[in-house]
């Protein structure tokens, strides 16, 4: 007889009573110490009598113990997965300070052309140090030169590489590349770049990416030219000049052309290692700073050398007094910062950060951006689900332990009833009863302490190894003391909450009966007697509480989120309405118990007699209280199990989705220089019998973006700000409007189009809605936000005063009067600081409303009020060129700046891109020397790195929650099987085979789990669709529900083996006794 059976005595007054007795007779006169004693002893009298019910209590503990402590931990670290993903996207870079003139600042940061846009590294650093906590320590000064080209392969010495056409000499070359001087042990001290394999550069060598290396054929050790124009940096170098002229100054401009041999030394990792973007790394050379002013001046243009002292004045002075940009990282516990689960506090704490850094350095003089942060916030909400769902894991693994240790302690009641007849008979109290069961379910839990931490420790360095080899990230391994202290509190309330009911049982008890042992105590009908005055309705009062604590929720804490912006709060209120909605449908399903069983049994029992599928519904019926807690248990387990694939498939998807409907196609290009020859190589992919692009899509530069200066009234107007607006002037708007290609929306797809109403009526001609812009009557037309349509009154399109609105092109008349002021040690201009007056200029033109849009890719609308601001607004090139003339812009379509093209490859029949892994290589790489390429496999492989961590913890989860319901049935079942000896005995005296009683038993089983699996597969499937329609609505993406088949039939059929296995063995141990003997068989 295995373990985990009671053992059978043939004679109720044989074996072991005696000794119970005597012991038993022992506490009802003791106090204290032997009272507690006995109870100890009692409970490893229990261990041995059943080990197996002791191994799955303590297997359970063990689990919820080792998987809080490692989701604990887990729940700390998780946010790594979006920063790894952040930093790839802004660099290891907490703050960038900028000069507020610097070409290297964003364009929606920089000041007016006259700020200057260098920094002074040696007096930032001065005055960063100067903070007591030394916040500040960690910086570096960066210098970054846009606009070089390389060359390679090239026939001409030094003396000639100023008069040399470098075009025609050179073998290869790259056109647009980037040049990044850093400091690389500064920055190794401070944490930028953790994976940089190269230590500080040597003079004249330089690191180039792979691809890039690849294209200029280049080999270690090998010498090429890199050319720009410096004219910002030799004029600074020689404004600091004593006495210098204006003819310096002229000729440090006029000839600051560079030509600069140097060594290729080797290839940098991927992405740059986080020094840079992964999105720039391909266009980067990465040179020593330190060194490199030295180099500059040997490589200046020879007219210099002889006429100024500039080069002298070059190589006296380090690059840095020149820095592009100062990097500034957090001086200790960088990764720390960021992981935190809740993005508010990330957001206030680096923002302090970089407003401290501002403040020092003078909030006139500098910008500062903070990269990693500005990344991060893509990702707000990801860090947030991710710590929400392993919480949920755990509260789910709890409730199952509690139900299973629960189930196991009535068990061990319900088949202890003779023992525990004769103590209550020989004196045991109430009090000495549920002290027992105490002692009993805290037996289960003790050593699973001890045990499931040790376990957790192991886990937990497997998860820290597993998370650094994906994210590059270190995290410590080591259990920290909350996840400790979280997982025993855990621990503890398992007994304690799961004994409650089995107490309970235990003091309903009649002595009577429980010294009766030559009845069953199966029980197919009960009766039972209440006395209606005394009686408390404790389902009432629950249900009650719960409400009130629902409506307290949902009257108080959500408009307490809404108005403190507490998206964490938020979050949490959701998904506990989530669970209770889970909880709901189970309460819900356990009334259908019944008729999902019957319908089990006559679909998969068809060709059974009816006395068999009766006798198996008979048994169904008498052990349903028991069979109750495996079906709650399997049904819960399933549905979360479905809800939890669907969840976190649900956010892949949103966070490809967004991605993708951000950048409007799978190859978006962002035009750097030279859109003709960039057209050119796209047509070139276009030709052919199977060419890999289809078609593509331009989009011009804003309208603020291409504006100019124009004489009006007499005076220079510069304008520079757009605006919407109704034609009462009543709500005025900021507005991005670009031009764009009739077939825009025809190249990106139309599942992110979603358009609230068409003023043209969808006419019959079949015109797209940006063909239709480029119609006679579209001509003064574009499409704008639905929001719109009641903002500036345009619900009726037939009435001529509601059918257009007003675009407003505003500029300032120019102040040729500069000054500049010194403020922190930076120069700045003083116009920033004592603006003069101003004269207000306005350019009014009325544009009709072509359709009202909710979504569109790669552009942004909204039909929601706050978002109003910045919203597009597309016109055709030539209503563009209308209204940029106005302004002083552009006349033509070849003076009008491309600001990105979308680009549509070939596709198969489904939809899905049809282009191999090579072509597309070739495809990115032409395009990239002239623009930034978004290439979505990059997406897909961000995403994929998620996925891939996320899988093991996932699967996990789900792993440890079958294994928990599988223990549940093991018990369930053997008690079912061992209370019917009895009825095992009579069908065995009449004839029937042991192999047709096992199976009877196995059916049993098998119908209970189908039906429970029916059940929670229902349920998830309801909730996920729920999940699935809410995160649509809040980010207006087209999600749809996607049920995971494979997940669900696996989790079926493993449910169904564990019916046959925790059937078998008990039953079929019982079965090889006499039936004379299982007669007289007492549990």
């Amino acid at each position: 007889m295995p373990p985990c059976c009671p053992r059978s005595r043939p004679d109720a007054g044989d074996g072991d009573e005696g000794d119970a007795g005597e012991a038993s007779s022992r506490p009802t006169g003791v106090r204290g110490w032997k009272r507690f004693t006995f109870f100890v002893r009692s409970a490893l009298s229990e261990i041995r009598r059943r080990k197996c019910a002791f191994l799955l209590g303590f297997l359970s503990c063990l689990l919820v113990v080792a998987a809080s402590a490692i989701v604990s931990t887990v729940t700390e670290v998780a946010p790594a997965i979006f920063l790894r993903r952040a930093e790839g996207e802004g660099g290891q870079i907490d703050v960038e300070v900028y000069g507020r003139g610097s070409p290297s600042l964003p364009v929606y940061f920089r000041a007016v052309d006259r700020s200057p846009p260098f920094i002074n590294y040696t007096v930032a650093r001065s005055i960063l140090m100067q903070d007591p906590a030394k916040r500040f320590a960690a910086s570096s000064p960066r210098v970054r030169l846009e606009g070089v080209n390389a060359y390679s392969m090239c026939r001409v010495n030094r003396s000639s590489i100023h008069t040399a056409v470098l075009g025609r000499v050179c073998g290869a070359y790259e056109l647009g590349v980037q040049l990044v001087l850093i400091d690389t042990n500064q920055e190794r001290k401070m944490g930028l770049g953790r994976d940089w394999p190269f230590d500080k550069l040597d003079p004249a060598t330089a690191v180039l990416a792979p691809a890039m290396a690849g294209k200029l054929r280049l080999t270690s050790g090998q010498e090429f030219i890199i050319a720009f124009y410096a004219a910002d940096l030799l004029v600074s170098y020689a404004a600091q000049m004593p006495s210098v002229s204006n003819r310096t100054l002229d000729m440090a401009a006029e000839y600051s052309q560079v030509r600069m041999p140097v060594v290729f030394a080797s290839r940098f990792p991927r992405g740059a290692a986080g020094k840079v973007p992964e999105s720039e790394a391909n266009k980067v050379v990465f040179m020593e700073l330190e060194t490199f002013h030295t180099l500059l001046a040997q490589s200046l243009d020879p007219w210099l050398d002889n006429s100024t002292a500039i080069p002298q004045q070059v190589a006296g002075r380090s690059v840095a007094e020149f820095a592009t940009s100062v990097v500034v990282n957090y001086a200790e516990n960088r990764i720390s910062n960021y992981l935190r689960s809740n993005f508010d506090s990330v957001q206030v704490d680096v923002t302090e950060y970089a407003a401290d850094v501002r403040t020092l350095l003078s909030w006139d003089a500098v910008i500062c951006v903070p990269q990693t942060l500005k990344a991060l916030a893509a990702y707000r909400f990801g860090g947030l689900f991710v710590g929400l769902v392993l919480n949920l894991i755990v509260f789910i693994l709890f409730v199952l332990s509690i139900v299973l240790v629960y189930s196991l302690l009535l068990i061990s009641v319900e088949t202890k009833t003779f023992q525990l007849g004769i103590l209550r008979m020989i004196g045991l109290n109430r009090r000495g009863l549920v002290e027992l069961i105490l002692i009993q379910a805290l037996s289960y839990v003790l050593p699973a302490l001890v045990f499931g931490l040790l376990a957790a420790v192991g886990g937990n360095a497997l998860v820290a190894r597993m998370f650094y080899r994906l994210t590059r990230i270190p995290v410590s391994s080591a259990l920290s003391w909350r996840s400790i202290v979280y997982s025993c509190t855990l621990g503890i309330l398992i007994p304690v909450v799961a004994s409650f009911l089995p107490i309970k049982a235990a003091l309903q008890l009649n002595i009577h009966e429980a010294l009766d042992v030559h009845r069953s105590k199966t029980k197919v009908v009960a009766v039972q007697l209440e006395r209606t005055a005394t009686r408390v309705n404790w389902t009432g009062v629950l249900v009650g509480l719960l409400l009130a604590v629902f409506g307290f929720c949902i009257y108080y804490l959500v408009p307490l989120a809404l108005i403190s912006f507490n998206i964490a709060l938020f979050t949490n209120i959701f998904f506990a309405v989530l669970m209770g909605m889970l909880f709901g449908f189970v309460v819900l399903s356990l009334n259908l118990e019944q008729l999902v069983e019957r319908a089990v049994v006559f679909i998969f029992l068809w060709w059974e007699t009816t006395a068999v599928k009766r006798m198996v519904l008979n048994n169904l019926v008498a052990h349903r209280l028991r069979n109750r807690k495996t079906t709650i248990m399997y049904a819960v387990a399933l549905a979360f199990i479905i809800f939890l694939m669907v969840s976190y498939t649900m956010e892949l998807e949103t966070s490809k989705m967004d991605a993708l409907k951000q950048k409007g196609t799978e190859l978006a290009v962002d035009v750097e220089s030279n859109y003709r020859k960039l057209e050119g190589i796209l047509q070139q992919f276009m030709r052919g019998s199977r060419p890999p692009i289809h078609s593509y899509a331009s989009v011009s530069t804003s309208l603020d973006q291409s504006l100019g200066t124009k004489q009006l009234q007499g005076e220079k107007v510069a304008f520079d700000l757009v605006t919407i607006e109704n034609i009462g002037h009543l709500h005025v708007q900021y507005s991005t409007i670009t031009a764009v290609s009739p077939n825009v929306f025809d190249t990106t797809g139309s599942q992110f189009l979603r358009v609230s109403e068409r003023i043209d009526g969808g006419r019959p001609s079949g015109l797209s809605l940006t063909e239709y812009l480029y119609t006679v009557r579209g001509s003064s037309s574009g499409l704008m936000g639905a929001i719109f349509k009641d903002k500036f009154q345009l619900q009726d399109p037939h009435l001529p005063n509601k059918q257009s609105f007003l675009v407003t092109i505003s500029g300032d008349t120019v102040d040729k009067s500069v000054s500049t002021s010194a403020v922190g040690g930076l120069t700045v201009p003083g116009n920033l600081l004592q603006p003069g007056k101003k004269k207000g200029h306005n350019l009014l033109a009325r544009i009709q409303p072509a359709a009202f849009v909710e979504s569109a890719p790669a552009f942004y609308f909204s039909k929601f009020p706050d978002q109003l601001d910045f919203q597009n607004l597309l016109v055709s090139y030539p209503t563009f060129l209308r209204l940029a003339e106005q302004a002083g812009g552009p006349r033509s379509v070849r003076q009008l700046g491309i600001e990105r093209v979308l680009v549509d490859l070939r596709r198969d029949k489904r939809g899905r891109v049809d282009v191999d892994g090579r072509t597309l290589d070739a495809i990115v790489s032409d395009l990239s020397d002239y623009s930034t390429v978004s290439d979505y496999r990059d997406i897909e492989n961000s995403v994929n790195e998620s996925r891939g961590i996320m899988d093991v913890v996932f699967a996990a989860a789900a792993v440890v929650v079958m294994v928990l319901c599988f223990f549940s049935l093991v018990s369930s079942m053997a008690a079912n099987i061992f209370e019917q000896t009895k009825e095992m005995a009579i069908l065995r005296s009449i004839g029937v085979t042991k192999a047709r009683v096992t199976i009877l038993f196995i059916y049993e089983a098998f119908v209970l789990i189908t039906s429970a699996s029916v059940l929670g597969l229902s349920i998830g499937m309801a909730v996920g669709w729920t999940m699935t329609a809410q995160r649509a609505l809040f980010t207006q993406l087209p999600l749809t529900f996607v049920f995971p088949y494979w997940v669900a039939i696996a989790v079926v059929a493993t449910a169904a083996l564990s019916a046959t296995l925790a059937s078998y063995f008990p039953a079929s141990s019982l079965l090889r006794l006499q039936i004379s003997e299982l007669m007289r068989f007492v549990t």
